[in-house]
């Protein structure tokens, strides 16, 4: 601003050569370390600094030994392997930086990958199984998430935390309890029929000796709705007493025998509010297939029900991001920092590194 109002005076009143030169000096001496600073910053902010000779290193990589095939990386980092292998990628959106519905599918599918082992579209609502996915510092939490269709993109409406999502159990006189995030996470699976689809997690606790299979559905002809079934097994001379589900920024949900309906507002992007009717089941049930059957099972059941909205899609749609990748095109997922945190895909699948320096990895996409 100092540089550009000196320009302006200069132009306007046209001083001496002197006075000129004096002007620029004292422009310079005080506008030029801030604007070296903004560069600076704007340089970290997109790479441009130490990091970007191990993401050139990558880049080198992918153009001498890679594959055909598409990229897929962190949201700073796509554009420029984009630009300087000339393949095609999967980029993560902020959903309201979509100004392109031709954008809006594949950017799902990026969002998919980056964050999540599966998801579901109702046509009114999108959930997703968060396994814990990182896009440059913002964490994804683990849980089911399930988002409301809204002024043409999906807008997060309702979070089912693992790490807020509570087991109670009371074992000779005691209460425990049990956080889903504590568990052990056995796998993640989905199946779609004709009417349904299906996200299915299974968890285990070896310490409490519990077992939860985690189940979200989604029905034909019911595009507003998704029920969650929580079936909890407790060994002998232990009781399941109920489950707490800590929603961020709404009421904490109490499901337990008798559990009345409730209902909480959730505030859209716009300033606009929606509000959601959670009903709640409590009965006695059957092993789910391939379960423990001599331990006793509870079906918890919670059904969200949202209030009818904008379609984006007929019908149901079920998300797999190994297939999402095959879709696309896409050959490899470039990982910062090698810890595989940043796509769940990575450790589902279990998959090798194929390039390697100390900032990026380089990984085969599981299907192509």
């Amino acid at each position: 601003p100092l540089g550009l109002t000196a320009a302006v005076g200069l132009h306007a009143f046209g001083p001496s050569r002197l006075v000129t030169v004096g002007i620029v000096v004292v422009a310079a001496l005080f506008a030029g370390a801030p604007a070296l600073a903004h560069l600076d910053d704007s340089a970290r902010f997109y790479g441009m600094n130490a990091q970007s000779d191990d993401l050139v290193s990558a880049v080198d990589w992918l153009n001498t030994s890679g594959e055909e095939g598409g990229v897929i990386g962190g949201t700073r980092d796509t554009k420029w392997l984009q630009a300087l292998t000339g393949r095609s990628a999967l980029l993560y959106l902020r959903r309201i930086s979509i100004t392109r519905p031709s954008e809006v599918d594949r950017a799902i599918a990026a969002e998919m990958v980056q964050r999540s082992s599966g998801g579901f579209e109702t046509g009114e609502l999108l959930a997703t199984q968060n396994a814990g996915g990182e896009d440059y510092g913002k964490l994804f939490p683990p849980g089911l998430r399930i988002d409301a269709y809204h002024l043409g993109m999906y807008d997060p409406a309702v979070s089912l935390d693992d790490r807020s999502t509570r087991v109670h159990v009371s074992a000779f006189g005691a209460i425990q309890n049990v956080p889903l995030a504590a568990m052990n996470l056995i796998d993640n699976s989905s199946s779609q029929t004709t009417n349904s689809v299906t996200l299915r997690t299974r968890f285990r606790s070896d310490d409490a000796m519990l077992q939860v299979v985690r189940e979200a559905h989604a029905a034909t002809g019911d595009p507003n709705s998704v029920v969650v079934d929580y079936q909890v097994a407790a060994p002998a001379g232990a009781a399941v007493e109920s489950l707490s589900i800590a929603l961020k920024g709404l009421p904490t949900l109490v499901i337990k025998a008798g559990s009345p309906e409730t209902t909480f507002d959730v505030r859209r992007f716009d300033g606009s509010t929606m509000t959601v009717r959670a009903s709640t089941g409590w009965t006695k049930s059957a092993p789910p297939k391939g379960e423990n059957a001599w331990l006793t099972w509870r079906r918890v059941r919670l059904t969200l029900t949202f209030p009818p909205g904008e379609s984006r899609i007929d019908g149901l749609r079920l998300y797999d991001p190994a297939d999402l990748l095959k879709q696309y095109g896409i050959r490899y997922i470039v990982d910062r920092n090698g810890d595989g945190a940043a796509f769940p895909i990575i450790r589902d699948y279990g998959l090798k590194e194929v390039y390697g320096n100390d900032e990026y990895h380089v990984y085969q996409a599981p299907v192509h």
